[in-house]
């Protein structure tokens, strides 16, 4: 079977189309891996996180759309092809109907992985300022009835007691 040059560059931009279609994908599941991060608790908070995610939506497609221009300026000397968006279509669902189902899980856990050392650095560190401040509160109060006690020798405060 003799392939024609036109129909080899068709055949590549294909190709092309359906690979940036899979990449896409994981792109936007590390996009969605992201937004597992944000967890809103406030009605204020889960607008913010609603105009994030629009914002998030339209970079994303914005990014796609420069992605397939640059496709179609290589492989295709800039001519849009209806079907190279329908291959890139059909990559980006076969991706996530099959292996979406696996790496971001995968991702997930990695992210757990790595977010591991920060929360025990995090714990770690709020263990120390916690006793920092509790003995700060000490010495206040140790100072604080020391004046107490300072008023109450010299007369001022009648009737009050040293704990």
């Amino acid at each position: 079977m003799t392939l024609y040059l036109s129909q080899k560059k068709l055949l590549i931009l294909l190709i092309s189309a359906f690979v940036i279609g899979f990449a896409l994908a994981f792109v936007y599941d590390g996009i969605r891996l992201l937004r597992t991060l944000r967890k809103p608790n406030k009605k204020v908070f889960r607008f913010l996180n609603a105009c994030c995610i629009s914002l998030e939506d339209f970079l994303f497609f914005t990014f796609s759309g420069a992605v397939m221009s640059i496709l179609f300026y290589v492989t295709n000397s800039g001519k849009v092809r209806p079907s190279a968006f329908v291959m890139a279509i059909l990559g980006f669902c076969l991706f996530r109907v099959t292996l979406s189902r696996v790496t971001y899980p995968l991702l997930l856990r990695l992210l757990s992985l790595v977010k591991l050392p920060f929360a025990f650095a995090f714990r770690f560190m709020k263990r120390i300022f916690d006793r920092v401040a509790l003995i700060g509160k000490r010495r206040r109060a140790k100072r604080f009835f020391a004046k107490l006690s300072h008023l109450g020798e010299k007369g001022y405060l009648v009737g009050i007691r040293r704990l």
